[in-house]
């Protein structure tokens, strides 16, 4: 789960630590990488309630892994036409979708690896957890963010200039199109070796046997 929360933070962080470079000299409008981005989470709001009942019928993992594989399409649509402001709302919107299973169901996969821990160790420890999450989180965006800026000012990028040199164009591109790609490929791999809902109906079952025998 940290793992996820790292690669989402990452592939986040790239996508946004340039957007406004990005909207600004690629797309020729800086005022799209505002909308661009406030456009990825309308699907998240619409779809957030779907996400429950769908968990329960076929499970948070399984929900999830089709977010991550949604996201990740999502972003490789943008290498189709990549100077299309109206090509990349489109494509913001099938990553919110995406990104709408992965937010509604992380939190709570989170509660049932406290769940687990319990049953695997005898030992609750809610905080640690839920903390490693945050944690994860917050190293992702901040290397992300930290990356971005250093690549395009690498190549030469200076704000104080009208024009940018192709070096820099290249660049901007790059860190916003194609680097959060590896990142977004991650997650479905993590999620490939997530086991715990396949036996979670047998972890809450000896828990509650347990905390029977204890009363």
């Amino acid at each position: 789960i940290v793992g996820i929360w790292v690669s989402m933070a990452l592939g986040m962080s790239l996508n946004m630590g340039v957007g406004t470079y990005y909207a600004k000299y690629i797309l020729g409008n800086e005022n799209m990488s505002g909308f661009i981005a406030a456009v990825s989470i309308l699907p998240v709001i619409l779809c957030m309630p779907a996400v429950a009942p769908l968990s329960q019928k076929y499970g948070k993992r399984n929900v999830a892994l089709v977010g991550s594989i949604i996201s990740l399409v999502g972003q490789i649509m943008m290498l189709i036409n990549p100077e299309s402001a109206t090509w990349l709302i489109i494509c913001s919107l099938v990553k919110g979708i995406g990104s709408a299973a992965l937010t509604g169901t992380l939190f709570a996969m989170v509660a049932d690896t406290i769940e687990y821990g319990q049953w695997k160790t005898g030992k609750r420890v809610e905080g640690m957890l839920y903390s490693s999450t945050t944690f994860g989180a917050k190293i992702g965006a901040g290397i992300g963010g930290a990356v971005a800026l250093g690549i395009i000012g690498a190549a030469g990028y200076d704000g104080l200039a009208a024009v940018q040199t192709e070096a820099t164009l290249a660049a901007i591109k790059q860190v916003y199109l194609v680097l959060p790609i590896p990142f977004l490929v991650l997650i479905p791999v993590f999620y490939a070796f997530y086991k715990l809902d396949k036996i979670y109906p047998t972890v809450m079952a000896d828990l509650e046997k347990l905390e029977k025998e204890q009363k």
